[in-house]
């Protein structure tokens, strides 16, 4: 892992959020008014946020939200100080969130995520947000579910 994402990671006392959609989704499908409801929220959060995000022009970045193009997620995953992955509920992140048993938010996008996303918050370990009509208070009640619920 680079050590400039280790010291992150080791100084996020609060906590981190690691966000990713993956490498199929891209963070282009969301738009204008979505990702800045996803800003909007993440600002309010106690928590430092890596975001794997592949825009050059991302406006009004919070300060305590870490963009990058890419991130080693498994390293990531493993670190003891993150407290929850956002992630798009493809196979292989989830299996990489449970193998490192961080709970997950998930934005199904298309294909399997959706059934992916009804099966792991069936399970417990995480639960589902619509893309297409979430609410800034919905994804921060959820997040704070997520890291706050010790089940």
């Amino acid at each position: 892992m680079a050590h400039d994402i280790k010291h992150l990671l080791d100084e996020a006392k609060q906590g981190v959020v690691y966000f990713s959609l993956g490498t199929n989704v891209k963070s282009t499908l969301l738009s204008k008014k979505r990702m800045d409801l996803l800003l909007s929220a993440l600002s309010e959060l106690p928590y430092k946020v890596l975001w794997k995000v592949e825009i050059d022009d991302m406006d009004n970045i919070p300060s305590n939200v870490e963009i990058r193009k890419w991130l080693p997620q498994q390293d990531i995953l493993r670190h003891p100080n993150v407290k929850l992955f956002i992630t798009q509920g493809g196979l292989q992140s989830i299996d990489e969130a449970l193998n490192s048993t961080v709970p997950m938010l998930i934005i199904p996008f298309f294909g399997d995520q959706h059934f992916n996303a009804h099966k792991i918050a069936h399970s417990g370990a995480g639960l589902a947000l619509n893309f297409h009509d979430f609410t800034k208070e919905e994804i921060l009640e959820k997040i704070h579910t997520l890291i706050l619920d010790p089940t």
